[in-house]
């Protein structure tokens, strides 16, 4: 008997695990590349450990209710490691817009042409 949403199969399991831990690299790379593109003067595997330690919290507390508030926590660690204020804050609008909200937006536009080709 196969209990739902647990793999069936180790190898399944395994290859979940690798792509997500391989798609939150990409999100710390992307924030890496946008901090060392301004200037941000905090070391790569610093930003990494924060990015990864900020979201395994966002990942226990999700923060649904207060939209912007991770980006703000992230803008916090960063200065916090030293980055200037400004170089932080574009890094940060520039990581999300690369790895969340380009993404997203072009994911809607393409499911929506994608339903009225199903529909019709």
């Amino acid at each position: 008997m196969r209990r739902a949403g647990i793999a069936r199969h180790p190898w399944t399991w395994g290859a979940q695990v690798g792509w997500s831990a391989l798609g939150l690299l990409l999100e710390a790379a992307t924030l890496v590349a946008a901090l060392q593109g301004v200037r941000g003067g905090v070391p790569v595997l610093d930003t990494i450990a924060v990015y990864a330690a900020l979201r395994l919290l966002w990942s226990l507390l999700p923060v649904t209710g207060a939209p912007g508030a991770a980006d703000v926590a992230l803008l916090l660690a960063l200065t916090a490691l030293g980055a200037p204020l400004a170089s932080a804050c574009a890094a940060v609008v520039t990581s999300r817009l690369l790895a969340f909200w380009i993404p997203a937006a072009l994911g809607s536009v393409l499911s929506t042409g994608f339903e009225h080709r199903l529909l019709s």
